[in-house]
């Protein structure tokens, strides 16, 4: 989940450690440390990353490694969205999309004014969603304040912060299944980001964060008030969920069946 701080450093530390061992007598040093940095996108790396995952079941719908740790693919759909793989470990999947270009950061934040989120109608959302019912889990959908407390506790894969970037929380509204004891199983954070060069480039990270232990820390470190503060409405599987009915149509051939849903 912290792998994105690693490279960060490793990006900030390069050009000095260049400067003060650029001694022939230090190519051992160098190709060593070259070999740490780029380690991360081994193919080792990734399969050892990708077994250590706990929710396959979840990840395995947006994300797929061959055997051989070489070739990553993301769903179709997610990609049809404009999304891109933006970084994968044991506990997150995280997933980038280009929102557009903005004259300066001031002209950002005033975009944000404007801005409606559909974090949980676009494509992520409903595959996320469609995973959770199908297992017999809900989904509750919250307000955007809580995106903004959960930047506190957890980092996006591949947003790294730094001169002339500038993040932006708490602007789309948090998915989190949950199962059938109210346990939380996973959930959808994104955050946005701000990169200014020649204009500002606009960003928005979407994290899949699952797994018992970032679980458990979202649990003791998130009360239930702020919880209930933020909460919208909740998605449930449908009660005949086995077997899955097939959706009836009437009479103009609209399908008429469709997710139980719990408003506040």
């Amino acid at each position: 989940m912290f792998n994105y701080l690693r490279k960060a450093t490793s990006i900030c530390l390069l050009p000095l450690v260049l400067m003060m061992f650029s001694t022939s007598s230090q190519a051992g040093f160098m190709d060593e440390l070259v070999g740490n940095i780029t380690g991360f996108n081994s193919p080792e790396h990734k399969l050892k990353m990708y077994q250590a995952i706990e929710d396959k079941q979840l990840v395995s719908g947006f994300y797929s490694l061959s055997q051989d740790g070489k070739i990553e693919t993301i769903a179709e759909d997610i990609k049809n969205g404009g999304f891109a793989l933006s970084g994968i470990d044991a506990a997150e999947i995280a997933f980038k999309k280009k929102v557009g270009e903005i004259m300066n950061m001031g002209a950002a934040e005033r975009w944000f004014d404007r801005y409606m989120s559909n974090a949980d109608d676009d494509e992520i959302a409903k595959k996320y969603i469609a995973i959770a019912l199908g297992r017999g889990n809900s989904v509750a959908i919250y307000r955007p304040g809580l995106g903004e407390i959960l930047c506190d506790h957890f980092g996006i894969l591949g947003l790294v912060n730094g001169p002339q970037r500038a993040a932006f929380c708490g602007h789309d509204r948090v998915l989190v299944e949950q199962d059938k004891t109210g346990r939380v199983v996973s959930l959808v954070t994104r955050v946005f980001q701000g990169w200014t060069f020649m204009g500002v480039t606009l960003n928005q990270y979407t994290a899949i964060i699952s797994g018992g232990h970032a679980m458990r820390h979202i649990e003791d470190s998130i009360s239930q008030r702020e919880m209930d503060r933020y909460f919208i409405r909740e998605i449930r599987p449908t009660a005949s969920r086995q077997p899955t009915p097939q959706p009836k149509e009437d009479d103009l051939g609209h399908q008429s069946s469709t997710p139980s849903e719990r408003n506040l």
